[in-house]
């Protein structure tokens, strides 16, 4: 991957030195975004204790977007530099603890999870006229980003002795990732100057702390002007 890396990033640069921009373009998009995910917890046993554990269905929250910048170096060939924001991810995860020997649930945890990740990426685009006004393309390259967690745990235990106590814990970490790059879509001109663009993207998430996994796929809509 890092050979891999390191070659795109020497053509990136020979395209500029050695090819004359033809012309450029800014925009901004907006979209939406699903989520396929796995789930690797299992349950654990020490003794005569287990602990189990158990998922709601993930939900998408906050509007994902990019802003970008491209640069056409011939009628089906640029390079594309942008920002993106996938959105977040939202479950639930309940961690119950129980003793088999009473048969009794000692301590139970539930934690609100939001995941989000954004960053920023350098990409080659192919692009293939369909008619004079639609093209259709293929964006390959690298993104560098970063993935947030952030949990608020309740924590509830249950005890004979001393009766049942509740903590809320509020956990954050956050995990910096460099990966492959790809995306796929339609370019529509309203006009010389404006064009409409239909582009899906993906991103893989390891949450390996928590072992789960994660795939986002986002599809914008974007607004771009040419100039």
């Amino acid at each position: 991957m890092r050979t891999f890396l390191y070659t795109l990033f020497l053509t990136s640069i020979s395209s500029i030195t050695y090819a004359y921009p033809t012309s450029d373009s800014i925009g901004f998009g907006l979209g939406y975004t699903w989520t396929q995910a796995v789930f690797n917890d299992e349950i654990r046993i020490l003794g005569t204790t287990q602990e189990v554990p158990s998922y709601t269905s993930v939900d998408n929250d906050q509007l994902p977007w990019r802003l970008y910048y491209a640069v056409r170096y011939h009628e089906n060939y640029g390079i594309e530099l942008g920002i993106i924001n996938f959105g977040s991810i939202q479950f639930k995860k309940t961690l119950t603890t129980q003793d088999s020997s009473t048969n009794s649930i000692t301590s139970t945890s539930v934690r609100n999870a939001n995941i989000e990740s954004q960053g920023y990426y350098l990409q080659h685009i192919l692009e293939y006229p369909l008619s004079k006004s639609l093209q259709t393309f293929l964006k390959v390259g690298i993104i560098i980003g970063d993935t947030n967690y952030a949990e608020r745990e309740t924590l509830t235990v249950f005890s004979e002795d001393t009766g049942t106590s509740t903590v809320l814990q509020l956990n954050n970490s956050s995990e910096n990732f460099i990966d492959l790059h790809l995306a796929a879509g339609m370019n529509y001109f309203i006009n010389d100057s404006c064009s409409l663009i239909l582009q899906i993207n993906q991103v893989k998430i390891d949450h390996k702390e928590e072992k789960e996994m994660f795939t986002q796929w986002l599809t914008t809509t974007s607004l771009a002007y040419h100039f």
